[in-house]
């Protein structure tokens, strides 16, 4: 979320949350023959979406967005965001190279408003945490 982000203690209703894929670096060689083939299963609040596969690369760029709906921004049961990057494979399983989870509790305060990219982003830095790609 960038900008101004609309404040409601209290929210409740229907919200969209978009969640955007930007990219990944430095990828670990998963295949024996090859790189790897990189793609993210995102899920949040009961659904779950697939990024496009990115073929032979350690360093991936999607900068895909994708939508949430969430039926009622109140509710205690969205649950937390998960992104789990996965190496796509031809032939058998795609395999789970790493996962990222936002907690049940941050993604509330998303979906009512109350944090959004910009602010996270901003605490980060002043308690010296990651600043780079997510």
């Amino acid at each position: 979320v960038e900008g101004a982000v609309e404040v409601e203690p209290e929210a409740k209703g229907p919200r969209r949350v978009e969640v955007s894929i930007v990219s990944a670096q430095h990828l670990p060689k998963m295949d024996t023959f090859g790189s790897i083939d990189p793609f993210c299963d995102v899920e949040f609040a009961g659904s779950v979406f697939k990024t496009s596969v990115k073929k032979n690369t350690y360093n991936p760029t999607w900068d895909e967005a994708l939508l949430f709906d969430i039926e009622d921004a109140s509710s205690s049961e969205l649950g937390p965001l998960r992104i789990t990057l996965m190496d796509w494979d031809r032939v058998g399983e795609s395999e789970k190279v790493g996962m990222v989870v936002v907690s049940a509790e941050k993604m509330r305060d998303v979906a009512r408003g109350r944090i959004g990219w910009t602010e996270e982003r901003l605490r980060q830095g002043r308690e010296g945490g990651k600043k780079g790609p997510v």
